[in-house]
């Protein structure tokens, strides 16, 4: 019965208090959206009277920025060497900076994703924004990839005329990430040199926990309890009955541990605001974790999605405006191996940290194109939803800085 009680939280004061509250009633309505967080810092409610509260979390743009380096830096081992063994975190804990980043994403995103849900006016309001947000820049990605990443390489364009390369690209347009292939195509002769875009099952596992979250919605089960039990479920999957051998399912089971830890902080902190203290104790147990074993190293974004989500939020240390020239960890993410790999292409093997500073320019550059050319005009056309200029912080409004 508790399952398809009204969501905790749904109708009940904000966190920051009456007076607050009573502001942002009066603040114009502005449709809520997980990302960019650098949105302008107006105030509004939802179906579900849940108010958006973006400027509340003023470091989660910086957080995902670095979690997008992390990736770069990570892949930078594997492209330039071959192998992870250079990677310091993988020497340390056993796994590569890249799995923890990506778990920061996934915990970001469930607790973003379910407060967009509950603040959204219907299912198609959601559908479109998480659709604008997503979609274009990862479309761009794929046709660049399929279609022109493969001329410098090799010269010919004759992939062009095989039609395994467009029965290919259409899957995963679809978010089939299994099918990211060019058939004969290898940016350079290595393993490893055959990988178009390794970072597109992180999508479709997104694509996929996006329409779980609003099935779970449509039937009163996006909860505290509800979430909890589909995070204790993803844990006990993870743990003891993996799917090894499905692509599809594996990316479904990578992400959804972090990602429904997000969501049910999301519930938490609509009744509590997090607390340092609480943030600094489950560090400690999280950095404990990551040493122990592989069984507490899925544990990872359980324990740690209260600090992070702390660290992301107004009553952390400012992390400082690191994404004035736009929210640039989306464009990283999705284009950094391709930039990396073309690289590679031209400089041979080399030692991974050299590789990683010289690929660093034209990547950061490759997410400054597609914030602005791709990712920000899409967000324009959600009704209501305005962006903050560059350089402007989450929050922060003309003259002014968030308190």
């Amino acid at each position: 019965m508790f399952l398809f009680a009204r969501p905790w939280g749904a109708r009940t004061p904000d966190p920051q208090g009456p007076q607050d509250l009573k502001s942002q009633r009066a603040a114009p309505r502005q449709g809520p959206n997980e990302a960019p967080s650098n949105a302008a810092p107006a105030v509004g409610r939802g179906r579900s009277g849940v108010a958006s509260d973006t400027g509340r979390y003023r470091n989660f743009d910086t957080l995902r920025l670095w979690a997008a380096v992390a990736v770069v830096l990570s892949h930078s081992f594997l492209i330039a060497t071959g192998t992870e063994d250079g990677d310091l975190f993988k020497v340390l804990t056993g796994e590569v900076a890249g799995f923890y980043a990506v778990q920061v994403f996934f915990v970001l995103s469930g607790f973003l994703v379910t407060r967009s849900r509950f603040a959204c006016d219907s299912s198609w309001d959601y559908t479109r924004r998480r659709f604008l947000r997503v979609y274009p820049a990862y479309a761009v990605s794929v046709l660049l990839v399929f279609l022109l990443v493969p001329f410098p390489i090799d010269g010919v364009g004759a992939h062009l005329a095989d039609e395994r390369t467009w029965r290919n690209l259409l899957r995963t347009l679809a978010a089939d990430s299994t099918r990211a292939k060019v058939p004969e195509f290898t940016y350079y002769d290595a393993p490893v040199g055959e990988s178009l875009n390794p970072v597109y099952w992180t999508i479709e596992a997104e694509v996929l926990l996006y329409l779980l979250v609003g099935l779970l919605y449509a039937l009163r089960l996006l909860t505290l309890p509800g979430c909890l039990f589909f995070l204790v479920l993803a844990i006990w999957v993870r743990l003891f009955a993996p799917f090894a051998d499905d692509l599809h399912r594996w990316a479904l089971q990578y992400g959804a541990p972090g990602f429904f830890s997000g969501a049910v902080m999301w519930f938490v902190f609509r009744h509590h605001r997090p607390r340092a203290w609480i943030a600094a104790l489950l560090a400690v147990v999280t950095l404990a974790g990551i040493f122990l074993s592989d069984a507490t190293r899925v544990l990872f974004p359980v324990f740690a999605a209260y600090p992070l989500l702390w660290l992301g939020s107004r009553g952390a240390p400012d992390l400082g405006n690191w994404t004035r020239a736009g929210d640039l960890s989306y464009g990283i993410y999705l284009f950094g191996w391709p930039v990396q790999q073309m690289i590679r292409s031209i400089t041979g093997p080399m030692e991974g940290w050299s590789f990683f500073f010289l690929c660093l320019g034209p990547v950061l550059l490759a997410g400054w194109l597609s914030w602005h050319l791709i990712e920000r005009p899409a967000l324009r056309l959600k009704a209501g939803a305005g962006v903050t200029p560059p350089g402007r912080r989450a929050g922060e409004t003309a003259g002014r800085r968030p308190s």
